[in-house]
């Protein structure tokens, strides 16, 4: 799985094909995005596999 940056380059984020995000509202956060975040359609738009990306909604109680 890797995730392009706003430079064009490409950069893994996964080897296993699994990563965690926090989704706050419609901006994700992580380890690519920085601090702001980005909207999530941008994100997902960035994400690229040989698989097809699915997402999956968990939360605390």
């Amino acid at each position: 799985m890797v995730f392009k940056m706003a430079d064009g380059r490409d950069l893994r984020m996964s080897e296993r094909g699994f990563h965690a995000v926090i989704r706050m509202k419609d901006r994700i956060y992580d380890a690519f995005t920085g601090a702001g975040g980005l909207p999530y359609q941008e994100y997902m738009s960035r994400l690229g596999a040989m698989t097809p990306i699915m997402d999956e909604v968990v939360s605390a109680p």
